[in-house]
């Protein structure tokens, strides 16, 4: 009895360490990514897929971002063509190139050749006017243009104030002796003089004695008494007996 329970004992050892000599041994396990869907439909790009790394960002060619779920399970519905048809999945353990089915891969591009030219488009709408622009620098002055039709007349003005009177001008030349005007009307006939209003001869000087006589020299002017004697010349004044010549 002792020695079943003694054999027993050895093969539960045993066993145990085998089982963790051999869990020593395995290697890690790696991460893990499937894709259960990829190929382009419906005018997008569908990927389907699973990562072992639950609720982490997940990006699409570094383009486009989505997360996985609780699960790991995600899913890119996106308007996208690979050029050469092979995109790239990458999570912050681990990423993935898988080839997108159904998908066209983009040939060399061809020669330039132009083509032709299609008929003009009809006219679209006028947009909203944009926001005036910065005031560009003066550009230089235009030829002169021809000159205009002449304006119509404005009203005259108020007069204005009346000026200095200016300075006499000098005497002008004698003008030419006008032609002889007509004779005048002939005047009315006078009344005939009284003889006691007729004209008397004026008598000669020499029978009435009136011959002009010399004038006197002038007497000097008595100037007022002072005790300082005049500065200036004497005044004469003409004799205050009469003129230079005696009435007739």
């Amino acid at each position: 009895m002792r020695s079943a329970r003694r054999l027993w004992r050895e093969r539960w050892a045993l066993c145990s360490m085998l089982a963790l000599s051999a869990a020593c041994a395995l290697p890690a396990r790696a991460a893990e990514m499937r894709i259960e869907a990829a190929k382009i439909t419906g005018g997008d790009l569908w990927i389907i897929g699973y990562a072992d790394d639950p609720g982490v960002e997940i990006t699409l060619d570094g383009q486009f971002p989505h997360r996985t779920d609780s699960r790991g399970y995600f899913e890119f519905r996106v308007v996208y063509h690979p050029a050469t048809c092979i995109a790239t999945l990458r999570t912050p353990k681990q990423s993935r190139s898988i080839v997108i089915g159904e998908c066209g891969q983009q040939g060399p591009q061809g020669p330039q050749a132009p083509g032709l030219v299609g008929p003009r488009g009809e006219a679209g709408p006028r947009g909203e006017a944009g926001p005036p622009g910065e005031r560009g620098a003066m550009g230089p002055p235009g030829p002169q243009g021809p000159a205009g039709a002449q304006g119509v007349a404005g009203p005259p003005g108020p007069p204005g104030e009346r000026g200095p009177a200016g300075m006499a001008g000098a005497p002008g030349l004698m003008g030419a002796t006008g032609p002889a005007g007509p004779p005048g009307p002939p005047g009315s006939r006078g009344q005939p003089a009284s003889p006691s209003a007729a004209p008397k001869p004026k008598p000669s000087e020499a029978l009435t004695g009136s011959v002009p006589r010399p004038r006197p020299p002038a007497r000097a002017r008595r100037a007022p008494e002072s005790d300082s004697a005049p500065e200036g010349p004497l005044e004469l004044e003409p004799d205050a007996g009469g003129g230079g010549m005696d009435r007739y």
